[in-house]
């Protein structure tokens, strides 16, 4: 049935035409790729791709015979996702067969072929077995020269499409046995291309989905983003043994290295694999930060570059620490301090470092340490025209009265600053106070006179201890002056000569083995 000699360049008739969503195919095979065969009983060996495309119950010699025809469609064109509407199939009348008419009681059936076979080898003897339960009636033929078209072999097409191994065509018999009876139709290497076999299947059009991806690298850190078409689901594999099902998922490695990264898309149409590499390089942190100050308080601020998660460690250059990503700082002593951050991420580490100079502002208040008492302490506000105080003692507590009086828990050194509001505008001053213990003893000294004369001072011991130290510091607790005093037994009577003071309130501490005291110099 196929003259490959005639027929060379006739191809397939096949055209999908569309209207929305609902395409239409078109299956009208030719010379080259038509696949139907006709076969006979009473030549129950002979192929017979070349007999036409008969349904026969006939004679041959005095000797009766059934002749039957089978016909196949390629659907390869469909995708298993797409929605069969309807399929029908047709057969014209073949003006160059072997019989001039459709005729006698030729009523037939329709039967889905469920066995392989093959156009060019098929005989009576080889014919493939069919199924019963799905047959379709043809009813006799009215007219000499009829067609039959647009018989409706909807279930058939969709059974093919979504199992296209169960894909054997079709095969038309007379529902007689007796003579004379024919269906006399054209097979697919006829030369009129409108008679061949042909099917016409019109389906809401399914597209598998194709898979594409894009990335962003940042550090460790890999931001995905699907591409794809039509997909429904999604399976990444990262390369390093993990994976995700969200659509656009940000993937952290912890190694530097290149992996091959698969993303798996599925839609009920199929599915698409696209697979790319990523390379991560390990970029180390550069550190870096800046500071601000509300006096006394100091606020650094991390500007570090990094790729990674970072760790961070301050280092104030006085003795502490933190390991805040922002954190606050108070220096309690006046000096240069070398700030220094190390930030660390998974790369490596990286330094920065800054020079602070902390400058305590003149103080506007005198601090006094209770001689009974020496975790007490008396603090007098020296501001002139304050309305408001606002006291931060160092220790976390604080108060708004003007001239507090406040009660040390531990000696040590604090801190302490006075917030005033002179005129509507608010001004700090801040003091370093060093809470030392006083030694209460046998010890008894006096001062005179004060101010001092001539910055002389006379100091009378009363003491069994033969040495003593005097120390002169200002109102922020800086050291101004020191002496040594010897043999204070045989000679109570001390007198120093202090440096030249500029006018202000000082503190002079005598210290001994047996008792300390301390005094409160004003210089005019």
């Amino acid at each position: 049935m196929r003259h490959y000699i005639l027929f060379t360049l006739l191809l397939c008739f096949s055209s999908i035409l569309f209207a929305g969503d609902l395409k239409t195919l078109i299956l009208q095979p030719g010379p080259q790729d038509g696949f139907d065969a006709y076969i006979n009983s009473v030549y129950p060996d002979q192929v017979g791709w070349d007999k036409g495309l008969l349904v026969t119950a006939w004679t041959l010699g005095g000797q009766a015979y059934i002749g039957k025809s089978l016909v196949r469609f390629d659907l390869s064109q469909l995708s298993p996702g797409d929605s069969i509407v309807s399929a029908k199939f047709s057969l014209f009348f073949d003006p160059e067969g072997s019989w001039p008419e459709q005729y006698g009681d030729n009523q037939a059936h329709i039967r889905r072929i469920t066995g392989d076979w093959n156009y060019m080898t098929v005989t009576w003897n080889t014919q493939p077995a069919v199924s019963e339960s799905d047959k379709i009636y043809l009813p006799q033929s009215t007219q000499p020269q009829q067609d039959y078209t647009d018989i409706d072999v909807t279930n058939y097409a969709r059974l093919w499409q979504k199992n296209v191994a169960q894909n054997h065509g079709m095969i038309v018999s007379l529902d007689t046995e007796t003579p004379y009876a024919c269906l006399v139709f054209a097979p697919s290497d006829r030369d009129i291309p409108s008679v061949r076999p042909k099917l016409v299947i019109t389906y809401y059009s399914c597209i598998p989905p194709v898979a594409n991806f894009v990335f962003t690298i940042k550090g460790f850190d890999v931001a995905f983003k699907d591409k794809s078409t039509s997909a429904q689901s999604w399976l990444w594999k990262f390369g390093d043994g993990q994976t995700s099902t969200l659509q656009n998922p940000i993937h952290h490695y912890t190694a530097s290295g290149t992996y091959p990264v698969s993303l798996f898309v599925k839609d009920t149409c199929g599915f698409s694999t696209f697979t790319d590499s990523v390379t991560i390089h390990c970029i180390p942190p550069k550190a870096g930060f800046y500071y601000n100050l509300d006096f006394p308080i100091y606020s650094f601020h991390d500007t570090t570059v990094s790729f990674n998660h970072l760790s961070w460690r301050w280092d104030f250059g006085d003795g502490t620490t933190s390991t805040l990503q922002n954190p606050k700082h108070i220096f309690k002593e006046q000096g240069t301090y070398r700030v220094c951050l190390v930030a660390t991420d998974i790369c490596s580490s990286d330094t920065a470092c800054t020079a602070i100079t902390f400058i305590l502002p003149e103080a506007g208040f005198k601090m006094q340490q209770n001689d009974l008492n020496d975790l007490e302490m008396k603090f007098t506000d020296m501001t002139i025209g304050s309305t408001q105080w606002q006291w931060s003692f160092g220790d976390g507590d604080s108060s708004s009265v003007q001239n507090p009086i406040h009660i040390y828990s531990d000696y040590g050194n604090y801190l302490v600053c006075l917030k005033v509001n002179q005129a509507g505008r608010d001004s700090t001053s801040c003091g370093s106070l060093n809470l030392t213990k006083l030694k209460v003893g046998s010890c008894t000294v006096q001062l005179f006179p004060n101010p001092p004369e001539n910055g002389l001072i006379h100091l009378i011991f009363s003491c069994k201890s033969p040495y003593a130290n005097a120390t002169l510091t200002d109102i922020l607790g800086h050291k101004i002056y020191t002496k040594e005093i010897f043999d204070i037994i045989a000679n109570n009577k001390i007198d120093i000569l202090l440096p030249t003071l500029a006018s202000g309130i000082y503190f002079i501490k005598i210290d001994s083995p047996d008792s300390s005291r301390l005094f409160e110099i004003v210089i005019p």
